[in-house]
């Protein structure tokens, strides 16, 4: 079963950008309509298997997925493997708490 919006293989390149540069912006955590927009993308970006640029691969997990990650990201996740749909899967719970805690 397809469901509507979720990408399966690769992504549209515009997509995959626009969700590193809301991932790098320094206001996103203040910024709930950033935030509620790369949960959208991450969402339609589930099940692609593009892989994250290598030079973007640290300042992710080290910078932004730590602190929210579920897995280990020393042993679990390594760069060659890291797709958008583990950066969606690993990431998009938290950002979901994170923009429900920010409607108060």
């Amino acid at each position: 079963m397809r469901r509507k919006g979720i990408i399966s293989r690769q992504a549209p390149k515009h997509l995959r950008e626009e969700v590193l540069e809301l991932i790098g912006d320094k206001e996103l955590l203040s910024d709930r309509e950033k935030a509620k927009r790369l949960y959208n993308l991450l969402g339609k970006l589930w099940n692609c298997t593009d892989t994250v640029p290598a030079e973007k691969y640290g300042v992710l997990v080290d910078d932004c997925l730590k602190p929210y990650c579920s897995k280990d990201t020393k042993y679990d996740i390594k760069p060659a493997k890291f797709t958008y749909a583990m950066l969606a899967r690993n990431f998009r719970p938290s950002l979901k708490v994170f923009i429900e805690l920010k409607k108060c």
